[in-house]
């Protein structure tokens, strides 16, 4: 295998962290921008944004990330 054809392959799984991170907007602009280079890795990145939303959809959930935010009822207005 050539130097240049494993760069090449680098480059290729690198494009795969665009869904990944940037979710369905990373999906898309990956696949505007590879479609007429290289539809099956333009297609590649569609599936991955789409299977990472319930995916982290899931996870999120699961670890239940919301922030507590205490009650602030009248006596925090009133001052008492």
């Amino acid at each position: 295998m050539s130097r240049h054809k494993k760069n090449n392959s680098k480059i290729r799984y690198l494009w795969y962290l665009l869904p990944i991170f940037f979710g369905l907007v990373g999906g898309i602009l990956g696949y505007m921008i590879l479609r007429k280079m290289n539809k099956d890795i333009a297609q590649g990145l569609l599936i991955v944004s789409i299977v990472t939303i319930p995916l982290f959809y899931g996870i999120f959930k699961a670890v239940d990330l919301t922030i507590p935010v205490p009650a602030m009822g009248l006596a925090s207005f009133i001052g008492t």
